[in-house]
């Protein structure tokens, strides 16, 4: 019979200060707050406004290459935002290779 590990308060800080962790949080929480922005600016950049999965991707690599430079917290953070901004550029090309469900 399998047993249920015993976790304690230790276990739940110590899991909620690993950087894998809050950069999930960042991509679920922070990134969709921080599209809205992203969005308004794009819509201010003629090129970008009819491109917005390549203005996303062009995001992801600048928060990518910000977050190299910064540690801790911070960096797990913009990794999280980058990986959502990331997702949002590859989308469509992801929904194109992929074949669509069967009903």
């Amino acid at each position: 019979m399998a047993t249920i590990p015993k976790i304690n308060a230790g276990t739940v800080t110590s899991l909620l200060k690993a950087e894998g962790v809050i950069a999930v949080i960042s991509a679920s929480v922070i990134a969709p707050i921080l599209q809205k922005y992203q969005t308004m600016i794009i819509d201010k950049i003629p090129f970008l406004k009819n491109h917005k999965n390549l203005a996303f991707g062009i995001f992801a690599v600048l928060i990518f290459s910000g977050s190299a430079k910064t540690k801790g917290v911070l960096r797990a953070i913009l990794i999280g935002i980058a990986g959502a901004n990331l997702l949002l550029a590859i989308a469509p090309i992801i929904s194109k290779v992929l074949p669509s469900p069967k009903s």
